[in-house]
Order: structure tokens, then sequence, then C-alpha cells
């Protein structure tokens, strides 16, 4: 194969050549190339700004120029291990190994490929789990005190209801319903990505407001189809952007945060309080969080120090020691 494509290439005219065909090109170029490419060196790729200079050259660690059965289960633990050197996530490397397995299995099911999955063996190394912190709610009071109107609203929203993120970005006012007194998770808006559908058919669901939010969205309602979070363009904002320029920074001042706190922060509280605040059982919680089981609902649940605390001293109240 190797043969006919170098004869090929030379029996090519010259008017076929890279060098002519990007001289033609007048829409912008984006060229990504293998830094590891043993068949193509790299050296090669600068050659092509000679002949279109507004050429954008990208190159990709790591990546190089194989065939499938080149590549066996030591050369995916070389990958990994370079991922994990250079400090990516354990859920990218995994999202990594997701992507060759199923190249592969594409590739014998096209008949590409005879031999093994070389990720069948390899293992992704995961992260040691964080100690989750549950926020009080004196945390929450003082959070949303000094937060802005949309960003303190928001923050009711996802304790007041236990929404996920995505759910509560994507709300419109045509989904809450001030009459009964409840809103509908009917979509998503997931980092800037709009989803009509909800992550489980549990998700989708109605959920129960507290008169206080009733009253918030009473007052803020407006056209049916209008989010009830926007930002640019009326349009939602970015998650990630809310958490990296108005929630982390406002944790951290208040030493309140810790590695890993984000959004969900919100939701464990309400899921926790609806429990041992509002009296709610493990069934209910489950329903209102939209989870599927009830052991994803209990993982949710955080022990309250001061709750528990009060517990164990009870067990020897009536010993009056």
């Amino acid at each position: 194969a190797l043969r006919a494509m170098s004869i090929g290439m030379a029996l090519r005219p010259r008017a076929a050549t890279a060098a002519p065909l990007l001289a033609r090109m007048r829409q912008p170029l984006l060229v990504l190339w293998g830094s590891h490419d043993r068949l193509v060196p790299v050296s090669i790729s600068h050659q092509l700004s000679a002949h279109k200079p507004d050429l954008e050259l990208q190159l990709l660690p790591q990546l190089g120029h194989m065939r499938l059965s080149d590549i066996d289960d030591l050369a995916v633990e070389r990958l990994i291990a370079a991922k994990i050197a250079a400090g990516i996530a354990p859920a990218t490397i995994q999202s990594i190994k997701n992507c060759l397995s199923t190249l592969y299995t594409a590739a014998k099911s096209w008949r590409l490929h005879s031999g093994q999955n070389p990720t069948a063996g390899v293992k992704v190394r995961k992260r040691a789990v964080r100690e989750k912190r549950l926020l009080t709610l004196a945390d929450f009071a003082l959070i949303r005190s000094m937060l802005r109107d949309r960003e303190q609203f928001l923050l009711d929203v996802l304790y007041g209801t236990g929404l996920r993120i995505s759910e509560a970005l994507g709300l419109k006012y045509g989904d809450i319903d001030l009459e009964r007194g409840t809103l509908t998770v009917r979509r998503r808006w997931y980092r800037g990505d709009l989803t009509e559908a909800t992550k489980t058919a549990a998700s989708a669901r109605r959920v129960v407001l507290p008169d206080v939010l009733i009253a918030a969205f009473r007052r803020r309602y407006t056209d049916v189809d209008r989010f009830c979070f926007e930002g640019d363009e009326g349009l939602p904002p970015d998650d990630r952007d809310l958490l990296r320029h108005e929630i982390r920074p406002l944790l951290k001042k208040l030493k309140i945060w810790q590695e890993g706190t984000g959004f969900h922060a919100f939701r464990r509280a309400n899921i926790t309080h609806r429990q041992t605040l509002g009296g709610a059982t493990a069934l209910e919680a489950m329903r209102a969080a939209g989870h599927t089981r009830v052991d994803m609902t209990l993982a949710y649940t955080l022990t309250d120090p001061e709750r528990e605390r009060e517990q164990v001293n009870r067990l020897f109240a009536p010993l009056h020691l």
C-alpha cells in the first residue's frame, strides 16, 4: 500500500501538488499535525507556510502516524502515562482511552482491523474522592448576601429546588406555573449548548417551589419564551464563567471554598436539608432531585457535623454522666 501511494504521488501532475494548491486557496486553513509523526516528519509541516503565509499550524502532542496494527497495549499505557505526567484529569484521560477504544471497535466492524483492541486491558487510575463539605444555612445566607441580583437569584433557585446548574440555566418563564407554585424541567443549557432534553428520563420532572421563590419568579415574570437567567444576546451565561469569575472567588474570600467546590454544592445542600430539615423521605428527595435510584440520592446526602454531635450526645443524656 505504501509503495502504491508513493508511485501515485510521484506520477501526479504538478498542479495537484501542495505548493500550487495552497497558493490558490483563499479560505483560512488550519493544519493539525501529530508531533510524533514518523511517516510524514513534522519538519515538513513548517514548509507549508511558505506557500500560504496565513496558514495556522497546530502541533498535537503525543500523536503520530501509526497503523492500527502497530498500536499495542504498551503504546496505550505510554500514552496514558504521558497524559498523567502532563497533569491531565483522570476523567479526560478516560475519555481519550474511550475514543481510542471506539475507533478500534468501528475498525473491526468495518473489517479494517482483525487484531485485539489494545485498550481492553488498560486501566486508568481514578482520582481520589474528595471529601465534600455540606453548606450550612449560615454559609448560604452569607454567600447570597454578597452576590449581584442575577447570581443571587440563581443560587436561590439551586438551593431551593435542587436543580442541576444546567437545568436551572435552561429554565424559561414558560416553565414556571405561578398558580400551582411549580416549575417543570424540560431542557438543559450546558456550557453554552442548549439541549431540548433532560439528562435522564427521571430528570424531566415537576418541582414544587417554596413560597419565597414563587414570589421571586412573580416579580421577574416576563415573556414565556425568555430564559430566566440571561447573559449576552438573551441567552444564558456559561456556568464555567459564572463559577470562575463570580462564585469561586467569593467562596475563597469567605474561606468556604475547597478543591472541587462548584454549583453541585448547592444541589447537595438541598438534597440533604430537604431530608434533615424538611423531613422528606429518601424516596421524596430522590424524585425531587430527578435521580433514578435511591442510592444515588443517599450518596448526595451529606452529614452535618453539628447534627451528628447532637445525636451521639443524646446517647449518654439518659445516663446523666
